[in-house]
């Protein structure tokens, strides 16, 4: 691989993409499940809390859809900010929880909203509770992909490394 791809993607770009598509999956299954199961507990009725209950055990099959389509409009976006904090020089977890933050935020805006309220009408004003769900859940979706990754360091130098051993022998 040439030296500007290992230094955009990182030592191993396959393990990096499967990790995003393994984090994609697990938050959506956390949300979807999350909200279902705070649903079960303001149900009123029993017919109620069987519906959500199944949506709860059905979560990781819907987070599959939910995976894919978080994984589609995230795929862009994920990779600018993290460039733009690696030539920040961010710390790398706090770079990852960061974007994964950012990003939940904006998705939330620009998907629940639109689907909520249309496309056509103003800016919804969602309840301030929901964006500090998505944004938690958006800084644990950072962390664990910078977990899953690997914990992954910098990319390989190898005339810088090879300059290192012969000057601090």
């Amino acid at each position: 691989m040439p030296e500007i791809l290992k230094r955009l993607l990182g030592r191993n770009p396959w393990r990096a993409i499967g990790a995003w598509l393994l984090t994609c999956y697990l938050v959506s299954v956390a949300v979807i499940a999350g909200f279902a199961i705070l649903a079960v507990f303001d149900a009123g009725s029993e017919a109620g809390r069987q519906n959500y209950w199944g949506t709860v055990t059905m979560a990781p099959l819907w987070g599959l859809f939910a995976g894919f389509v978080t994984a589609v409009f995230s795929a862009l976006p994920v990779w600018g900010l993290v460039s733009l904090f690696r030539g920040l020089k961010w710390p790398r977890p706090l770079s990852e929880l960061i974007a994964g933050a950012l990003l939940s935020l904006a998705l939330l805006q620009l998907l629940v909203s639109t689907v909520i309220y249309g496309a056509s009408e103003r800016p919804s004003s969602m309840p301030a509770w929901l964006y500090l769900v998505f944004l938690a859940f958006g800084a644990a979706a950072g962390w664990t992909y910078w977990r899953l990754a690997g914990r992954p360091g910098r990319p390989m130098d190898t005339a810088q490394d090879a300059v290192k051993a012969r000057v601090f022998d």
